[in-house]
């Protein structure tokens, strides 16, 4: 049973990709899939999967249209810490830049809040 669970779990590791907001990245558990580019995300991002964002509010801003149509078709998505879609991050894997802060796309998934829970 949690074999199936881990199966649909799917984590993004672009080596060197930032990770505002998050001190250490949350380890990936066994049996999850793990993709370490944006196109394998991509590829990877279809209804019934749930992707963990360990990246707190960085993202890579390529994918977002990809994201969007993603939870349109019935994906799922959870943050492990900081604000989520709150840097856009830029330019190629390894060399990427953050953008300032923004929530415009907060306000397109119609979230207009993000808090830190202690556990």
């Amino acid at each position: 049973m949690v074999e199936a669970f881990l199966s649909v779990l799917l984590f993004f590791a672009e080596p060197g990709f930032p990770h505002p907001g998050v001190a250490e990245l949350a380890p990936v558990p066994s049996g999850a899939e793990v993709v370490t580019s944006v196109e394998a995300l991509r590829e990877a991002l279809e209804p019934g999967r749930v992707l963990v964002w360990r990246h707190g509010g960085a993202f890579p801003a390529e994918l977002w249209p990809d994201f969007v149509r993603f939870l349109e078709k019935g994906g799922s998505f959870v943050v492990l810490g900081g604000e989520p879609f709150t840097h856009a991050a830029t330019g190629e894997a390894g060399k990427r830049q953050l953008g300032t802060r923004t929530v415009s796309l907060l306000k397109e998934l119609r979230l207009n809040q993000a808090h830190r829970l202690t556990l």
